[in-house]
């Protein structure tokens, strides 16, 4: 007698909306909070696995935005995957890219979510499906971006004095220009 299969019963996805630390100005806009998309898988067994996908700067940046990662997941994506095998994300995958062309990022998203589940199921770090941790903390870098060359110098050296960062990436460049 075999086991009932881990179906999916359910994908959500939310909008929030995280306010930056201060205004960072890229070519196309100045942002002062950042939308991001969390995407929610819950299983038949109880499990829940929990993904995120966001962009910057909206379609005038790239393809996708939040509100789009948000409208494909719950009209398109989700239809395809409930009722699928939980335990089986590779799986899901393929059938989302036989069926969907483009969004990277809400397919990432989703992704994550299954990953993040299967993970939960086996009481595994989630690094241990992708065959172990290699490392025990990451760089993140700081992004330079207020606009004033001065002030992003001052503020790279308040974050190397208080360690907090080491690495930076300085937004430059002229508005318009190409």
């Amino acid at each position: 007698m075999s086991a009932e299969p881990v179906q999916i019963q359910a994908v959500e996805t939310i909008l929030v909306d995280v306010p930056t630390i201060r205004p960072h100005r890229l070519s196309v806009a100045t942002m002062r909070g950042q939308c991001l998309v969390l995407v929610r898988v819950r299983c038949s067994d109880g499990i829940e696995g929990i993904g995120e996908g966001t962009t910057i700067g909206g379609l005038a940046y790239g393809e996708e935005s939040p509100e789009s990662i948000k409208v494909n997941i719950d009209t398109y994506f989700a239809p395809l995957v409930v009722g699928m095998d939980a335990t089986r994300p590779g799986a899901i995958m393929a059938k989302l890219r036989a069926h969907l062309q483009g969004n990277r990022f809400a397919k990432c998203a989703l992704e994550t979510a299954l990953f993040d589940a299967q993970a939960r199921r086996l009481n595994v770090p989630l690094s241990e499906l992708f065959g172990g941790r290699l490392t025990d903390s990451v760089d993140v870098a700081w992004t330079l971006a207020s606009g004033d060359t001065g002030r992003d110098i001052d503020e790279a050296e308040q974050m190397l004095a208080m360690k907090r960062h080491r690495i930076f990436k300085l937004k430059i460049g002229v508005r318009g220009g190409r």
